[in-house]
């Protein structure tokens, strides 16, 4: 996917906790070769960072798997997820 200028978006239902077949979407960041993966919702709750990307516009740099790069500290990012 290196090269392509969509970012890796997985959709999955999960209809246990849904109950109505609704779909969680989950996002897949690597911040400074860190792999997290968590909700688009999660990212969208408390800051505009992720806003833009996240509702069609794309990210310019992706891995080679095709997730959003982050170039910051991958070990510190978490405390930042644990915030939003």
């Amino acid at each position: 996917m290196a090269g392509s200028n969509e970012f890796t978006v997985y959709k999955i239902e999960n209809e246990s906790s849904h109950g109505n077949g609704s779909r969680t979407i989950l996002v897949t960041l690597n911040v400074g070769g860190v792999l997290y993966t968590t909700t688009k919702g999660t990212l969208l709750k408390k800051t505009n960072f992720f806003e833009m990307p996240l509702n069609g516009n794309v990210f310019d740099t992706l891995d080679y798997d095709g997730n959003i790069f982050i170039d910051q500290n991958g070990e510190l990012f978490k405390y930042v997820l644990e915030f939003l």
